[in-house]
């Protein structure tokens, strides 16, 4: 396995459990004493506003949580998988009724998405300058190579119809399983 693509992996390997431990220390830092329930969507807005200003500050800064509105529509999009195409008013109706968890469980899965979609942002960066080096001249060659190393290190975590025909399914979607790479090691790692 080249250098490159050993470094890669190495750091991709590290980054679920690193952005985990962030948002899991961000997430402890926030405090809710509301009740499990919300009545209104203004309420609602504010809460989320303030739970995600808080994911997205930086440690040792605090917000101003002044303005609430644009991370609480940030906050209502990466909900947007767990709660349905109407995903905003799903989302009153689960938190006024404590239904699904109700605030808490509205929180935890918040944190879960954000973190999901931190772990994908920090994976498709470093791909992304990995691959620059196969645009400015490295061979096709290396890249078959890196494919071809990384089915025999990994492979055994693809489904069998990945790997016919000496992998080239697995390698033709090279690039887009290094994005998931940093997901399905953590998800491993969880599972033991």
């Amino acid at each position: 396995m080249r250098s490159e693509l050993r470094t890669l992996l190495s750091k991709l390997d590290d980054l679920g459990v690193v952005v985990r431990r962030d948002v899991d220390d961000r997430v402890n830092q926030f405090r809710y004493t509301g009740a499990n329930t919300i009545e209104s969507e203004t309420e609602l807005n504010l809460l989320l506003g303030r739970f995600f200003l808080n994911l997205v500050t930086p440690k040792g800064r605090s917000s101003s949580g002044e303005e609430t509105g644009i991370p609480a529509g940030h906050a209502k999009s990466l909900l947007r998988k767990e709660y349905g195409a109407n995903y905003s008013d799903n989302l009153l109706r689960y938190v006024s009724t404590s239904a699904d968890g109700g605030v808490r469980g509205m929180l935890d899965k918040l944190s879960e998405a954000f973190f999901l979609d931190q772990v994908d942002g920090g994976a498709g960066l470093d791909v992304s300058k990995f691959w620059e080096q196969f645009q400015l001249g490295e061979s096709y060659r290396n890249l078959n190579q890196d494919a071809q190393a990384y089915i025999q290190v990994y492979g055994h975590m693809f489904p069998s119809e990945f790997l016919e025909n000496e992998g080239r399914v697995l390698a033709g979607k090279f690039r887009e399983i290094l994005r998931q790479h940093a997901r399905m090691i953590y998800k491993s790692r969880r599972s033991h």
